[in-house]
């Protein structure tokens, strides 16, 4: 197994593949090295690398999203292992969130172009990326399924305040926190807080 095919061992996302899956992976990845302060993708702009999805093997990436308000919100950082813009593969879009390199930043980076090799060449191999990135995005998903509803309940409800001309924080509405965008989804401040604590990252993604 060459080096590229051992970083990619290390991307818990990968982890169903075999050694000669993830050598496959590798030999139509292409390498790509970000600078500090360099942005891998912008919220709202289209990524720096449309269409691929990018298996980070060395440095660490901020993850951060602007709110309606124009504020700033943080949500953690990505390392080595992590994978960013999972989705690419499937859709076309503006970045949901911006990503900026601290330090050098290295990854792997699979387009289009590459998967149609791999579909035409080796379609199983395909087939399990596919299956292995939409999968890690439904966990993800589901884990937030309660927040999803939470905000829901929480905009539905200000949003009829807001007509009366009055005003209600997150916690008058006997909510717990005001949620905010994850790589992957919503998640609510305290459950980021605490997977920062543990993981010093965001919940993998995206």
């Amino acid at each position: 197994m060459d080096e590229r095919a051992e970083s990619l061992r290390h991307c818990p996302v990968l982890a169903g593949f075999t050694d000669v899956g993830l050598s496959i992976l590798a030999a139509v990845a292409q390498e790509r090295v970000f600078l500090n302060a360099q942005a891998l993708a912008t919220q709202g702009e289209p990524p720096r690398e449309p269409g691929a999805v990018l298996f980070l093997t060395k440095g660490r990436v901020r993850c951060e999203v602007r709110d309606s308000e124009g504020k700033m919100l943080g949500l953690g950082t990505l390392g080595a292992g992590d994978h960013l813009g999972g989705l690419r593969l499937f859709a076309q879009g503006p970045a949901a969130l911006s990503a900026i390199a601290e330090g050098e930043v290295r990854a792997l980076a699979v387009d289009r172009a590459a998967f149609a090799r791999l579909q035409k060449d080796k379609p199983r191999t395909a087939m399990k990326l596919l299956y292995l990135l939409a999968s890690d995005f439904g966990k993800h998903l589901a884990e937030s399924a309660t927040t999803f509803a939470d905000f829901a309940r929480y905009a539905a409800t200000r949003v009829n305040i807001l007509e009366r001309g009055q005003y209600a924080s997150y916690a008058d509405l006997g909510l717990d926190n005001t949620p905010t965008l994850s790589p992957v989804g919503l998640m609510k401040a305290s459950d980021s807080a605490a997977a920062r604590a543990r993981t010093g990252r965001p919940p993998s993604g995206s």
